[in-house]
């Protein structure tokens, strides 16, 4: 039963044709209580009335018959049609796939801003910059140093002898 739900939950979450049809194939094949409510094929067979066996009066079939002809004329799938269906579809799944590319070429230098700048705090500077550095009253001689894929700067400042 509760593999009943499954199926149902998943025929109306799938509108594809050709997945509904082997999703019901499959599961009518292997569950014996869906199996007990199915009826035999002469049972099914015997629901069903021939033209022969209604009593229509003949002037009314004649007047039928040509319509049901011209219908089934109009359903038969023409070669056409079919051949539109599949580049609709070739063409929506090109656009799709040109929608991805433009928009991961557009967002790729797109960049997320560092932890802790909100849209009201200040800019860090980008460029590190010293103009002078005394040490006790003289100039002094500087080291600076940033180790790689770091934000951190180490300066050195020693008297110059």
């Amino acid at each position: 039963m509760r593999l009943c739900r499954i199926v149902d939950a998943l025929y109306a979450a799938v509108p594809f044709k050709g997945f509904r049809g082997w999703l019901i194939r499959i599961h009518v094949e292997k569950c014996a209580s869906c199996q007990a409510r199915l009826v035999g094929r002469p049972e099914a067979l015997s629901l069903f009335v021939r033209p022969e066996e209604a009593a229509v009066p003949d002037r009314v079939w004649a007047k039928i018959a040509p319509c049901l002809e011209s219908l089934r004329a109009e359903a038969a799938p023409s070669p056409r049609a079919a051949g539109a269906a599949l580049w609709a579809w070739a063409a929506g799944a090109a656009s799709l796939l040109v929608t991805a590319v433009v928009s991961f070429w557009l967002l790729g230098g797109v960049r997320s801003a560092p932890p802790g700048a909100g849209a009201g705090s200040p800019q860090a500077p980008v460029r590190f910059e010293m103009n002078y550095v005394k040490v006790g009253g003289a100039p002094a001689r500087t080291f600076v140093y940033q180790p790689k894929d770091s934000d951190v700067i180490i300066v050195w400042a020693e008297h110059e002898l």
